[in-house]
C-alpha cells in the first residue's frame, strides 16, 4: 500500500499478485488515471495475455459495482484486521468472494445473495436461526435453520 502510487509501483503489485493466480481473467477495467498511461495496455497484453478496457471520462458509475464491493470489503474484512501477512490476506479475500457472492445479503436483491437465494415463507412461528462464524471469525453470519 503506498500514499503516491506510481506506474513503476503499479507494474511491481500486478507482476507479484497476479503470480500466485491459476486462471487470470481475459479482461480488466480500469478508470482514465493517469498511472494507467499508454504503457499498461502493452504491459497486460504482453505478459498476462489480457486486455483492458477503459471506463469513459468523467463517468464514475461505469465502476460502480467494484467499488462498492471495495467498500464492503474495507469495512467488513480490512478494518478489524490490525495485522495479518500476506497468505492470510489472499486467504481471507478469497474466503470474502465466496461469503460475498453466496451469503452476504444484498439489499438491491431483496436480501437475497446474488449466487443463491433465500427462499422465506411467511409464518407465524418464530424461525430458528443458525449462525455461523465465517471468514476466519471475522464475520457472523447468520441464516434460518433448515
Amino acid at each position: 500500500i503506498t500514499t503516491n502510487p506510481t506506474a513503476e509501483w503499479l507494474e511491481a503489485v500486478i507482476r507479484s499478485g497476479f503470480i500466485y493466480l491459476d486462471d487470470l481473467p481475459a479482461v480488466m477495467v480500469s478508470d482514465r488515471d493517469a498511472i494507467y498511461g499508454d504503457w499498461f495496455a502493452e504491459f497486460l497484453d504482453t505478459y498476462f495475455d489480457m486486455t483492458l478496457i477503459r471506463t469513459p471520462p468523467r463517468c464514475p458509475n461505469c465502476n460502480s459495482f467494484i467499488e462498492r464491493w471495495h467498500r464492503s470489503f474495507r469495512e467488513e474484512v480490512l478494518d478489524h484486521c490490525l495485522v495479518f501477512g500476506i497468505r492470510d490476506l489472499r486467504k481471507l479475500t478469497s474466503e470474502f468472494v465466496s461469503y460475498y457472492h453466496l451469503h452476504r445479503p444484498h439489499q438491491g436483491l431483496a436480501q437475497n445473495s446474488p449466487m443463491k437465494g433465500h427462499d422465506t415463507k411467511q409464518t407465524k412461528k418464530v424461525p430458528k436461526i443458525k449462525r455461523r462464524k465465517m471468514v476466519d471469525g471475522i464475520i457472523t453470519n447468520f441464516e434460518l435453520a433448515a
